[in-house]
Protein backbone atom coordinates (compact mmCIF):
# COMPACT_ATOMS: atom_id res chain seq x y z
CA UNK A 1 0.00 0.00 0.00
CA UNK A 2 1.56 3.48 -0.88
CA UNK A 3 1.38 6.49 1.36
CA UNK A 4 -1.62 8.86 1.09
CA UNK A 5 1.57 12.10 0.47
CA UNK A 6 2.25 10.53 -3.25
CA UNK A 7 2.48 13.03 -6.04
CA UNK A 8 2.56 12.35 -9.27
CA UNK A 9 5.11 12.45 -11.35
CA UNK A 10 5.15 14.76 -14.82
CA UNK A 11 7.51 13.30 -17.66
CA UNK A 12 8.41 16.64 -18.45
CA UNK A 13 9.64 18.08 -15.58
CA UNK A 14 13.09 17.86 -14.48
CA UNK A 15 13.83 15.95 -10.65
CA UNK A 16 16.63 15.39 -8.41
CA UNK A 17 17.99 11.92 -9.00
CA UNK A 18 16.91 9.80 -6.02
CA UNK A 19 20.26 7.50 -6.29
CA UNK A 20 23.25 9.85 -6.68
CA UNK A 21 21.53 12.88 -5.32
CA UNK A 22 23.82 14.99 -7.34
CA UNK A 23 22.13 14.41 -10.94
CA UNK A 24 18.73 15.05 -12.79
CA UNK A 25 16.40 13.15 -14.10
CA UNK A 26 15.27 13.88 -17.77
CA UNK A 27 12.67 11.80 -19.56
CA UNK A 28 14.57 9.27 -22.14
CA UNK A 29 13.11 10.03 -25.56
CA UNK A 30 9.99 7.51 -26.62
CA UNK A 31 9.50 6.13 -23.38
CA UNK A 32 8.49 6.64 -20.10
CA UNK A 33 11.81 6.19 -18.35
CA UNK A 34 14.07 8.96 -17.04
CA UNK A 35 17.98 8.78 -17.08
CA UNK A 36 20.11 10.58 -14.50
CA UNK A 37 22.32 12.76 -16.82
CA UNK A 38 24.96 12.40 -13.49
CA UNK A 39 25.39 8.56 -12.98
CA UNK A 40 23.82 7.06 -15.83
CA UNK A 41 21.11 4.90 -14.15
CA UNK A 42 17.68 4.51 -15.72
CA UNK A 43 14.23 4.95 -14.04
CA UNK A 44 11.20 3.19 -14.94
CA UNK A 45 7.80 5.24 -14.08
CA UNK A 46 5.49 2.80 -12.46
CA UNK A 47 2.20 2.53 -11.31
CA UNK A 48 -0.13 5.43 -12.76
CA UNK A 49 3.09 7.62 -12.65
CA UNK A 50 3.40 7.66 -8.81
CA UNK A 51 6.26 5.79 -8.17
CA UNK A 52 10.14 5.12 -9.88
CA UNK A 53 12.07 1.82 -10.09
CA UNK A 54 15.49 1.31 -10.43
CA UNK A 55 16.50 -0.48 -13.60
CA UNK A 56 19.26 -3.10 -12.55
CA UNK A 57 20.41 -6.67 -13.17
CA UNK A 58 22.06 -7.60 -10.12
CA UNK A 59 21.13 -5.33 -7.24
CA UNK A 60 17.65 -5.90 -5.48
CA UNK A 61 14.29 -3.53 -6.37
CA UNK A 62 15.01 -0.15 -5.31
CA UNK A 63 12.05 2.00 -5.58
CA UNK A 64 10.80 5.97 -5.02
CA UNK A 65 7.99 7.72 -4.71
CA UNK A 66 8.04 11.68 -5.27
CA UNK A 67 6.08 13.59 -1.84
CA UNK A 68 5.97 17.10 -3.64
CA UNK A 69 9.60 18.17 -2.33
CA UNK A 70 11.66 14.86 -2.11
CA UNK A 71 11.99 11.18 -3.05
CA UNK A 72 11.03 9.00 -0.25
CA UNK A 73 12.09 5.09 -0.64
CA UNK A 74 9.13 3.20 -0.96
CA UNK A 75 10.84 -0.30 0.36
CA UNK A 76 12.09 0.22 3.82
CA UNK A 77 13.23 -2.11 6.30
CA UNK A 78 15.01 -5.17 5.54
CA UNK A 79 14.68 -7.12 2.45
CA UNK A 80 15.27 -10.67 2.25
CA UNK A 81 18.23 -10.48 1.19
CA UNK A 82 19.49 -8.32 4.08
CA UNK A 83 17.99 -10.91 6.26
CA UNK A 84 19.57 -14.22 4.92
CA UNK A 85 22.95 -12.25 5.11
CA UNK A 86 22.08 -11.53 8.62
CA UNK A 87 21.44 -15.09 9.16
CA UNK A 88 24.70 -16.08 7.80
CA UNK A 89 26.44 -13.73 9.52
CA UNK A 90 25.14 -14.01 13.01
CA UNK A 91 24.37 -18.21 13.40
CA UNK A 92 26.23 -19.91 10.39
CA UNK A 93 29.53 -18.68 10.55
CA UNK A 94 29.78 -18.37 14.67
CA UNK A 95 28.57 -22.28 14.25
CA UNK A 96 31.62 -23.05 12.08
CA UNK A 97 33.99 -21.13 13.34
CA UNK A 98 33.20 -22.80 17.18
CA UNK A 99 33.48 -26.33 15.36
CA UNK A 100 36.65 -25.26 13.97
CA UNK A 101 37.86 -23.71 17.33
CA UNK A 102 37.09 -27.07 18.87
CA UNK A 103 39.33 -28.74 16.92
CA UNK A 104 41.73 -26.41 17.38
CA UNK A 105 41.52 -26.95 20.65
CA UNK A 106 43.12 -30.52 20.96
CA UNK A 107 46.14 -29.64 18.95
CA UNK A 108 47.08 -26.07 19.83
CA UNK A 109 48.70 -24.73 22.87
CA UNK A 110 46.78 -22.38 25.04
CA UNK A 111 48.21 -19.05 23.65
CA UNK A 112 47.50 -20.04 19.38
CA UNK A 113 44.05 -20.96 20.37
CA UNK A 114 43.59 -17.43 22.28
CA UNK A 115 44.93 -15.65 19.12
CA UNK A 116 42.71 -17.74 16.98
CA UNK A 117 39.84 -16.64 19.38
CA UNK A 118 40.67 -13.20 18.49
CA UNK A 119 41.40 -13.44 14.88
CA UNK A 120 37.58 -15.09 14.64
CA UNK A 121 35.87 -12.55 16.31
CA UNK A 122 37.93 -9.38 14.51
CA UNK A 123 36.52 -11.43 11.37
CA UNK A 124 32.50 -11.45 13.17
CA UNK A 125 33.27 -7.67 13.55
CA UNK A 126 34.37 -6.72 10.02
CA UNK A 127 31.33 -9.10 8.09
CA UNK A 128 29.03 -7.27 10.21
CA UNK A 129 30.49 -4.06 9.98
CA UNK A 130 30.80 -5.07 5.73
CA UNK A 131 27.07 -5.81 6.00
CA UNK A 132 26.03 -2.45 8.28
CA UNK A 133 27.52 -0.40 5.42
CA UNK A 134 26.13 -2.28 2.82
CA UNK A 135 22.74 -2.01 4.43
CA UNK A 136 23.38 2.20 5.01
CA UNK A 137 24.29 2.49 1.15
CA UNK A 138 21.10 1.31 0.08
CA UNK A 139 19.02 3.59 2.00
Amino acid sequence: MLPRRIRKIDLQKNYPCPSCRKGSLNLIFLTEALGCDRCQKIFVVKDNYQIIEQLSSFEHTKAWYWNGSSWSNLYKGLTPNTLSALLITMVLFPMLMAIFLSLLLQRVPLTSMMLGVIVCFVLMIFVGLMLWIAYRHRT
